[in-house]
């Protein structure tokens, strides 16, 4: 099979890639592999294929225990007093923000590049100048990088020579594309694997 990020070939086994160590995903049901957060066959997410080869067979569990155990003792209740405690936070605290990482990766120009909020991409503008300064179709500021709470990360063209384009399109100039994980962007002629990681 082939792999998602990098697109090499490793064999039909594998948990994670041997060339660049992405671990695979696939669907449940159809055991398809794919780069998409639904399978394109039947539209269920996909898992990672670690997660899909230890399953969870709860009748198996109890069935292990022993059979003079009372009902109660093999399915134990917990109130559900217990479970909203475990869960509220202390009156007058904050929600812990959960930190969302975008990287742009190309395996050509070995580059894995961690983006900020507000982030430029340019030739001569921006935090990134010393990765696209001898790229002389990437525009002097070419797009930007902004990061919502509530919708995620987006990209602006920046009205660049060259265009921004995702997933094949062409970006309008100025006005904000939402990204996907494992999506892909070019910024100008250097083409992106797009990758959105919870931390």
């Amino acid at each position: 099979m082939q792999c998602a990020l990098c697109n090499e070939l490793i064999d039909e086994d594998s948990l994670y890639c041997d060339m660049c160590g992405e671990e695979i995903k696939a669907c449940p049901k159809c055991n398809k592999t794919g780069k998409a957060k639904m399978c394109t066959s039947c539209g269920i997410p996909l898992v990672t294929i670690t997660s899909m080869s230890q399953p969870v067979n709860e009748e198996e569990k109890l069935a292990d225990m022993p059979d003079d155990l009372p009902l109660k003792a093999k399915v134990p209740l917990t109130p559900a007093s217990a479970i909203e405690n475990t869960y509220r936070l202390p009156e007058g605290s904050i929600a812990p923000q959960t930190v969302v990482q975008l990287d742009l990766l190309n395996k050509t120009i070995n580059a894995d590049i961690k983006i900020e909020d507000g982030a430029i991409i340019g030739r001569t503008s921006g935090a990134y100048v010393s990765i696209f300064g001898s790229f002389n179709q990437v525009s002097g500021k070419h797009c930007r990088f902004n990061y919502n709470p509530h919708m995620g990360w987006s990209v602006t063209d920046l009205g660049s020579t060259n265009k921004t384009t995702y997933n094949n399109r062409e970006l309008s100039p100025n006005i904000s594309q939402p990204l996907s994980d494992q999506s892909f962007l070019k910024i100008a002629n250097i083409e992106f694997f797009v990758r959105i990681t919870s931390g």
